[in-house]
């Protein structure tokens, strides 16, 4: 699925409602990433948040809308085939998309 652009984005209007708590997939994104990786994907949370299954794989990908309606996504890659690692979700941050 692709994205369209907006051609005139209205500045400031959403329609995403700040959460004092994360989301039950924000939640697991959170778990499934250390710091580090969050810092390395230069991501705050305190932004709008969306998920989305944008390539059709049945796997939400996480997406990030800042303050000036940029949106950037981070690819559900799911979970390791085993070991150690088994429970987490791998996650490959795709820059900017819209």
């Amino acid at each position: 699925m692709l994205l369209k652009p907006l051609l005139k984005p209205e500045p400031y209007r959403s329609d995403c409602k700040r959460f004092s708590t994360p989301s039950a997939l924000t939640q697991e994104f959170l778990d499934a990433t250390n710091e580090r990786e969050r810092r390395a994907l230069n991501i705050t949370l305190d932004t709008a948040v969306h998920f989305a299954d944008l390539n059709g794989d049945g796997r939400s990908e996480y997406l990030w809308v800042d303050n000036k309606g940029a949106v950037t996504e981070v690819l559900n890659l799911g979970r390791p085939s085993g070991g150690a690692n088994a429970a987490k979700i791998q996650w490959s941050a795709q820059g900017t998309i819209a």
